[in-house]
């Protein structure tokens, strides 16, 4: 007994000690270890690496990163139960999970989260060799959170590192999102965060949307409270020359899943990932626009702009949202009851 009180009072110890230095560090303590990728303030911040099986440094692989969520100031409990990373992995992919700063008043987004995210993937992208990286098949993802940090790394100019070499790309070649928040300064959808933010959200994707971003891929429950803001976000991308594929799922909201979602997700992911020739040893269905260059939509996606995408399987096309080749909104039925609605909803955007 005497025994059992000492073990309970040194894991106490622990749990104190650990508190302490999370405070210490915004919450950013990182329980799973991992290679560190950068050091600031004397603070290591890791990314934990999962390699395929048979991984051989002759070869080149296509590269997984992994942006965890948690409302800007949570660690997550298990940084590596994404459920994409184990089927990506298992599919030839070399995954990375990435621990970065975490926000509040004091410490805000674009001073700690933002630009540790951006230098990760420059990391990556200096590292390929070690870890046998094809840099022309980089997809990063992120959820909530992740998802907004990894989306303005992708589009949102500056808040890199002080010193750091910013002409080496923090640039994915396709972007993943899974729950994402992507405005902090709409009255749903991020309001909450905007004291994180000393831009008061400005740093938001909706307000960097350009031609030339990286093909980007969207899945959201439509009873999530940050759903709005990603609807308005595609809805945003219609005037701009990039592919943006969006998945909203009735009956899911941000905190829980519905039967099916995962393997929803996994199929509808990998399905955009071929599309882009993102797979090992794979070529693209559809082109990609090289170094982010702006080009004109008919020459990306040379189909009639009548041609309308639709997932195969799902219900009749009247029952949809419609988008043309170009991004054109076409429909919408807003009083279509939920059991009758979408769970899949394709939008390449592009100007018309």
């Amino acid at each position: 007994m005497q025994i059992l009180r000492r073990c309970i009072k040194a894991a106490m110890v622990m749990c104190l000690v650990c508190m302490v230095a999370e405070k210490a560090h915004a919450g950013s303590t990182w329980v799973l270890g991992g290679t560190v990728y950068k050091t600031v303030n004397n603070y290591d911040l890791h990314v934990v690496i999962r390699k395929p099986q048979g991984w051989n440094s002759a070869k080149r692989y296509p590269a997984y990163v992994w942006v965890h969520g948690g409302g800007f100031d949570l660690r997550p409990g298990n940084v590596d139960d994404q459920p994409l990373i184990t089927k990506l992995v298992n599919d030839g992919f070399v995954a990375f999970t990435v621990q970065y700063r975490l926000a509040s008043p004091e410490n805000q987004i674009e001073e700690n989260s933002l630009p540790d995210v951006k230098s990760f993937m420059r990391w990556l992208r200096k590292n390929a060799d070690t870890y046998a990286v094809d840099t022309n098949k980089i997809v990063a993802g992120g959820g909530s959170a992740g998802g907004f940090l990894i989306a303005c790394c992708t589009m949102t100019p500056g808040y890199n590192e002080p010193g750091e070499d910013s002409t080496i790309s923090e640039k994915p070649t396709v972007l993943i999102l899974h729950k994402p928040v992507m405005d902090l300064s709409a009255s749903r959808g991020g309001m909450a965060y905007k004291s994180y933010s000393s831009t008061r959200g400005k740093i938001s994707p909706r307000y960097h949307l350009q031609d030339g971003i990286c093909p980007i891929y969207i899945i959201q429950g439509e009873d999530d409270y940050y759903y709005p803001s990603s609807r308005f976000f595609t809805e945003l991308a219609a005037d701009y020359d990039f592919y943006i594929e969006s998945h909203p799922i009735p009956g899911l909201s941000h905190h829980n899943n519905v039967p099916g979602y995962d393997d929803s997700l996994e199929t509808t992911a990998e399905a955009f990932l071929k599309k882009f020739g993102m797979y090992p040893d794979q070529v693209p269905d559809l082109p990609i626009l090289i170094n982010h260059s702006p080009r004109h939509r008919s020459d990306i996606f040379p189909a009639p702009a009548s041609r309308l995408l639709v997932q195969p399987g799902s219900i009749a096309p009247e029952q949809h949202d419609l988008f043309d080749i170009r991004g054109k909104f076409l429909t919408h039925r807003s009083s279509m009851s939920k059991k009758m609605r979408p769970t899949v909803l394709l939008s390449p955007a592009g100007r018309r």
